[in-house]
C-alpha cells in the first residue's frame, strides 16, 4: 500500500475503532425504583457538620449588630435491617456545639439533641414508610424534634429519592446530568425549593469491599426555612461534592462536601420580638455509612 492511500483510511479507520470503543463502554445501574434493603446487615452512619467564622448579622428595631458564629453538629446512627420493610435506628449521638461572638461577648451553647439515646423503628407498610420510637410515648418538650427526626427517617429510606438523583436507566463513566434541586439530600428542612444540582460519573472503585461509582456533585440551591421558629428566613448552599454509592446495595457509602451556606430573612429570637438577621459562611459536611460486623 503506498503510503497516500494509507493516509486516506485513516480516518475511516480511527472512525470504525473509536465507534466500536463507544458501542462497548460498560453500563452502571446506580439506582432503582424499589432498591431491596441489606436485610440481616448492619450500618454505622455518621454524620458531621461544621461553619467555621460564618458572618452573622441581626437588625432589631433599628439597632444593627454584626459578630460571627462557628457550629459543629455530629450525628452516628446505627441501622439494623431487620426485614424487607422493617428498620431499627439507634441513635448514639446527636448533638452539637455553637459559638457566637456579638459585640465582643463570646458565647458557647452546647445542645443534645432530643433524638439522643432514643431508638426508632421505621417500617414499610402499602408502599408507604413510617418511623415511631421503639418504646415508650414522646415527652412534650421533645415533641417537636422527635417529629422533625421523624420526618427525616422517612425522608431517607424513600426510595424515590435515589431514583431521581441518580437516575434507574444505565450510566456510562463521564456521563453528567440535571436534578431536580428538591431531591438533593439535606433538604428537608426546606420548602419551594430552587436551584441547579449537576451529577457526573467519575469512576468505578472498591470501597469498603464493594464495587462503587464515584460521583461528582454540583449544586446551587435555596429553599424557605419549614420551621415555624424560623418561619420568613430563607436558606441557600453552593459547593461541590463526592460520592462513593454501592453498585450492589445501591447506598450511598460516603458523601463529602463544602462550599458557602447562606441564611436570610426575618426569624423570632425572643416571643414577640422579629430580627431581621443574615448568616453566610463556609460549610463543610461528611458523611460515612460502614458496615458493623457481629461482635464488633
Amino acid at each position: 500500500m503506498k503510503i497516500s492511500s494509507a493516509l486516506l483510511a485513516l480516518p475511516f479507520l480511527a472512525s470504525s475503532v473509536f465507534g466500536q470503543v463507544a458501542t462497548n463502554q460498560k453500563t452502571y445501574t446506580l439506582a432503582k425504583e424499589q432498591s431491596p434493603l441489606p436485610v440481616g446487615r448492619t450500618f454505622m452512619v455518621k454524620k458531621h457538620m461544621t461553619m467555621t467564622d460564618a458572618k452573622l448579622g441581626m437588625n432589631v428595631a433599628g439597632q444593627q449588630v454584626d459578630g460571627k458564629m462557628n457550629m459543629t453538629e455530629n450525628q452516628d446512627v446505627i441501622y439494623e435491617f431487620l426485614s424487607a420493610d422493617k428498620v431499627r435506628l439507634t441513635y448514639k449521638v446527636d448533638a452539637g456545639v455553637n459559638e457566637t461572638t456579638m459585640m465582643g461577648q463570646a458565647q458557647k451553647e452546647e445542645k443534645v439533641k432530643a433524638a439522643q439515646g432514643k431508638v426508632f423503628i421505621a417500617e414499610k407498610k402499602d408502599g408507604e414508610w413510617t418511623a415511631k420510637l421503639e418504646k415508650g410515648e414522646i415527652k412534650e418538650d421533645e415533641k417537636k424534634e422527635i417529629e422533625k427526626e421523624i420526618k427525616s427517617i422517612i425522608q431517607n429510606l424513600k426510595d424515590d429519592g435515589d431514583a431521581k438523583m441518580y437516575g434507574t436507566k444505565p450510566r456510562k463513566i463521564g456521563d453528567s446530568w440535571k436534578v431536580d434541586a428538591s431531591v438533593m439530600p439535606g433538604m428537608e428542612e426546606l420548602k419551594n425549593i430552587e436551584g441547579e444540582v449537576t451529577v457526573s460519573f467519575l469512576e468505578v472503585k472498591e470501597f469498603q469491599s464493594n464495587k462503587c461509582a464515584v460521583l461528582k456533585v454540583s449544586f446551587d440551591v435555596k429553599g424557605d426555612m419549614d420551621d415555624e421558629d424560623l418561619k420568613g428566613a430563607t436558606m441557600g448552599f453552593s459547593g461541590d461534592g463526592r460520592v462513593i454509592r454501592s453498585l450492589s446495595l445501591f447506598r450511598d457509602l460516603k458523601f463529602e462536601g463544602e462550599g458557602k451556606m447562606k441564611m436570610d430573612g426575618k426569624v423570632e429570637i425572643q416571643p414577640g420580638v422579629l430580627a431581621d438577621m443574615v448568616m453566610v459562611g463556609p460549610m463543610k459536611m461528611s458523611i460515612h455509612a460502614a458496615e458493623k460486623k457481629a461482635g464488633k
